[in-house]
């Protein structure tokens, strides 16, 4: 996988737009009050990573929004030939870096919001590596904060489990 860094990225970018964009609710139209609407939430997002919360407006459950998890499946298991099952020791557990870098591509696509109107972005390392180190440093002091009770690698494991049921259940049972 490092050595398709680019390719992930523009993977995992194209992916994340439309699962983004329909998770938080940001709306394609051209309409005033849709554009305030979505630059509004854009802005609240993006205030001290909301985004990063599983109720991001009460700011609860950190590294637990389900976008991360929907990212994962997505990305990783969606079949049988994805990367997370058949390089499964690479994922077991979750890297930190996977998690840095899914929560990059999710502000990625927030910042295309930041108007009101959705304008694509280009997803590189050039742009983006300031920000993937950020959230990178974040987990790791939110690891190290918590390291007593393991809860980053709880949350990794989580991610882990959920995709590998949502593989099991629903991309075996749904051949095509």
């Amino acid at each position: 996988m490092t050595r398709r860094t680019s390719q992930v990225r523009g993977e995992l970018k194209t992916k994340m737009h439309i699962l983004t964009a329909s998770f938080f609710g940001f709306r394609a139209s051209r309409s005033i009050p849709a554009i305030k609407q979505n630059r509004d939430l854009a802005e609240s997002l993006k205030e001290g990573s909301r985004f990063v919360f599983k109720d991001w407006e009460m700011k609860r459950g950190i590294y637990k929004t389900g976008l991360i998890q929907e990212a994962v499946n997505d990305m990783w298991f969606a079949n049988r030939s994805d990367e997370g099952i058949v390089y499964a020791k690479y994922f077991d557990p979750l890297p930190i870096q996977t998690i840095a870098l899914i929560l990059t591509a999710i502000e990625c696509c927030i910042d295309e919001w930041m108007t009101g109107v959705k304008e694509d972005i280009k997803f590189s390392s050039v742009a983006y590596s300031p920000v993937y180190l950020l959230h990178l440093n974040s987990l790791r002091r939110f690891d190290e904060r918590t390291a007593a009770y393991k809860l980053l690698g709880k949350i990794g494991v989580n991610l882990l489990d959920v995709a590998r049921y949502f593989f099991i259940t629903y991309v075996i049972h749904h051949p095509n």
